[in-house]
């Protein structure tokens, strides 16, 4: 398995840490989405292609609530759709009798690097217009 090491992580996520619950909703899950959609983009570029189901069935889920965002890169079944795309780990992963490809994973490898400056910019962008829109009506902590 690759490691891949990101600069800066560790105060980018101090700062996320002190913001508040309604700026990270929505400024942190746009970012997120933001950077889900680059490994989006990457898996649908590694994955192998038969019939093309596996890989329209590569999305983006996000959540945000109670102060907490989220975003994940994943297959999803569609409802009603034809194929099911239950394969998708015997492809990623592999089989007994066959060697997984590690289309998610070598995606993530790859754009690791473009994903967390994605993040970055576009919290940096939303602090900056939260802070604009705010104007001192309140303070936040961390002084981010």
């Amino acid at each position: 398995m690759a490691d891949s090491k990101l600069l800066g992580a560790r105060a980018l996520r101090k700062a996320l840490n002190d913001m508040p619950a309604a700026l990270e909703r929505k400024v942190v899950g746009r970012a997120l989405k933001e950077g889900a959609l680059i490994q989006k983009h990457a898996a649908q570029a590694r994955v192998p292609v038969r019939s093309g189901a596996l890989k329209k069935h590569i999305g983006i889920k996000s959540s945000r609530r109670r102060g907490s965002a989220k975003a994940r890169v994943a297959v999803f079944r569609k409802r009603g759709s034809k194929p099911d795309p239950f394969y998708a780990s015997f492809v990623e992963r592999g089989t007994k009798n066959m060697v997984g490809t590690e289309f998610m994973l070598q995606s993530y490898v790859a754009s690791a690097t473009s994903i967390f400056e994605a993040v970055r910019r576009r919290t940096a962008e939303g602090v900056d217009a939260w802070a604009r829109d705010t104007r001192g009506k309140t303070k936040m902590a961390g002084g981010v």
